[in-house]
């Protein structure tokens, strides 16, 4: 009898070290995996978040081309304005009249292209800033996938911790009758 006391307490002692090893293998292939998710979740806000600081960079290099470009507008405009005035005293001298005419007509050109220019940029800050706002978004949703994968992980090890305790308990608690039974 005192025999059979001393193996229920080694079965009980090895079934506690069996729980314990089992608990600290998961614990430390959970604690990995987990540390590699969130490894991977932060490079990629590294790339995400560079991406977004080249766009937004895009952006104001474009702004400030845009601002040039309107400077540049509203100087050619000014110049048109004294180009026009120089052709109307020039038909009154009527001698330079097709000189001037040709030299507005350029200026006016230019004008035009410099307004198709600043057009194009505009849609161009229009993309981009638009693109922008979708890489944000997306990165959000990856951000509540990674959430919720994270979420999952953590109930996922609670359910198998308690449940392998559970069971070890259960074990214990039949062995512990089947030998107080025989007794």
């Amino acid at each position: 009898m005192h025999g059979n006391i001393i193996n229920i307490i080694y079965l009980g002692v090895g079934l506690g070290l069996g729980a314990l090893l089992c608990y600290l293998f998961t614990k430390g292939r959970l604690q990995s995996s987990y540390t590699r998710d969130i490894s991977q979740r932060e490079a990629e806000d590294a790339v995400l978040r560079e991406r977004l600081q080249s766009r937004e960079d895009n952006i104001l290099e474009l702004k400030a081309r845009h601002a040039e470009m309107e400077t540049r507008l509203s100087e050619l405009q000014t110049e048109l304005a004294r180009e026009q005035q120089l052709k109307s005293a020039a038909e009154e001298k009527s001698k330079r009249v097709s000189e001037l005419e040709t030299v507005l007509e350029e200026k006016e050109q230019k004008i035009a292209e410099l307004i198709n220019t600043n057009i194009a940029f505009r849609e161009k800050q229009t993309e981009l800033q638009t693109r922008m706002e979708e890489e944000a978004r997306a990165m959000q949703e990856k951000m509540g996938i990674l959430n919720e994968a994270q979420d999952y992980l953590a109930n996922a090890f609670k359910a198998l911790s308690a449940e392998a305790l559970q069971s070890n308990n259960q074990t214990f608690l039949e062995l512990a009758r089947t030998t107080l039974e025989k007794y």
